[in-house]
């Protein structure tokens, strides 16, 4: 059933001629407007520093209950693409184990605090489900 909600909701957003932000889900942009799309009222976006390590402290502890994704804005960051998104697979302690979904076989650990120090140029979006 999960998944059969994805494959509508990426089809509806993609058959959306409103949709025209050069992050939309149609232009292979970011997991934001998934995440709008099927829950708004459980999405959130850290707004500083702060707010981005509280994010990842909650995904360690929580990660069966939320899903969470990075976007990387118009900077490379930590070995990370610029315009790029990132599904989070786990976070341990100061490491970040993210996933590119355009090869899921290769984990990339990056270290948590430069995530968190270069906060202006991601874009962190968790949901609990």
């Amino acid at each position: 059933d999960d998944a059969l909600a994805l494959e509508l909701a990426v089809e509806k957003t993609i058959d959306d001629p409103s949709v025209k932000s050069k992050y939309s889900v149609k232009d292979g942009g970011n997991p934001y407007f998934m995440y709008k799309l099927l829950s708004p009222e459980f999405m959130d976006i850290p707004k500083s520093a702060q707010e981005t390590d509280e994010a990842f402290t909650y995904f360690e502890k929580n990660n069966d209950k939320c899903s969470m994704s990075l976007g990387v804005l118009e900077v490379p960051m930590c070995g990370l693409k610029a315009n790029h998104s990132y599904a989070i697979k786990r976070v341990y302690g100061n490491d970040v184990i993210i996933v590119d979904p355009w090869d899921s076989t290769k984990e990339i650990t990056v270290d948590r605090q430069k995530l968190v120090k270069n906060y202006e140029n991601l874009c962190i979006v968790y949901a609990d489900f």
